[in-house]
């Protein structure tokens, strides 16, 4: 007849079995991995476990660009925006409709900015520009147009930048006690010799091959004013500036030629292949 185990024995025997199950279920699961925790290669690439299958400079390499990514500016590269500065100037007497009243005077320009910037030391940046527009604001009969070369000199990084500028405003032509015609429209102030020392803020995003910009600044001008009887008087006037444009660094010229050779290699490799035929 056949023996049975008695079946405190049984539960034993069971016990180990499942012991031996649990203990040995990852070092099975695991068993095909290569060693050092890589997954198997595809299409004899390896790839670590938890990662993407191309790494991003494969995907460089492609021509794919990870938008996420910012890189530094290019080493030159020509700036052309628009530019408004604004100074607050002194209050004078107006007495147009028949009132006596104290008008507040100001110089408010839209100017058109060239610009050149240079990258240099990796962040540092120095810009040369020159700003060419009308004045909009109420002493615009005694200063009708600003001319403003200026030298920006800072820290430029992928997205931001802050810079200290110098500019000079030069009034062209400046008109002295000029009037707008009407009948007891106030005498506008000239502002001379305006030395204007500014601090700036901008930041910059890629959008189609072109790098747009935002700028604002604030400061002050050294001038010489010169209203009625005050003529060559020297303060200082509060200021500030704000401007938006592009930053041009040959990337529309560059993808052009690479487009153009690949043309003419593509025209190349058609003769090549009529040729043997």
């Amino acid at each position: 007849m056949p023996q049975h185990l008695p079946p405190f024995r049984l539960a034993t025997a069971v016990s180990a079995l499942l012991g031996a199950w649990i203990i040995a279920g990852p070092a099975l699961a695991h068993g095909a991995e290569p060693a050092g925790g890589a997954s198997p290669a595809v299409d004899g690439r390896p790839t670590e476990i938890g990662t993407p299958y191309a790494a991003a400079a494969d995907l460089e390499d492609e021509g794919f660009i990870d938008p996420t990514r910012r890189s530094l500016p290019r080493r030159h590269r020509l700036r052309v925006a628009t530019r408004s500065n604004w100074v607050s100037m002194r209050r004078v007497r107006s007495d147009e409709n028949g009132r006596a009243k104290m008008v507040r005077m100001h110089l408010a320009t839209v100017m058109l900015d060239l610009g050149y910037q240079l990258q240099f030391f990796k962040y540092l940046m120095a810009r040369p520009a020159i700003a060419l527009g009308p004045n909009l604001a109420n002493s615009r009969h005694s200063m009708p147009w600003m001319v403003a070369p200026q030298f920006h000199l800072g820290i430029q990084g992928g997205l931001a930048s802050i810079s200290a500028a110098y500019s000079y405003l030069f009034p062209f032509p400046a008109i002295i006690n000029a009037t707008s015609g009407l009948n007891g429209a106030p005498i506008e102030p000239v502002m001379w010799k305006n030395h204007a020392v500014l601090g700036e803020v901008a930041f910059s995003s890629r959008i189609d091959r072109l790098a747009l910009t935002f700028a604002a600044g604030a400061g002050a001008v050294h001038t010489e004013y010169s209203h009625g009887a005050l003529v060559d008087h020297k303060e200082w006037r509060l200021a500030f500036t704000a401007s938006v444009g592009v930053y041009l660094d040959g990337t529309i010229r560059r993808e052009q030629v690479k487009r153009l050779q690949q043309r003419t290699s593509a025209a190349r490799a058609r003769r090549h292949r009529r040729s043997v035929l």
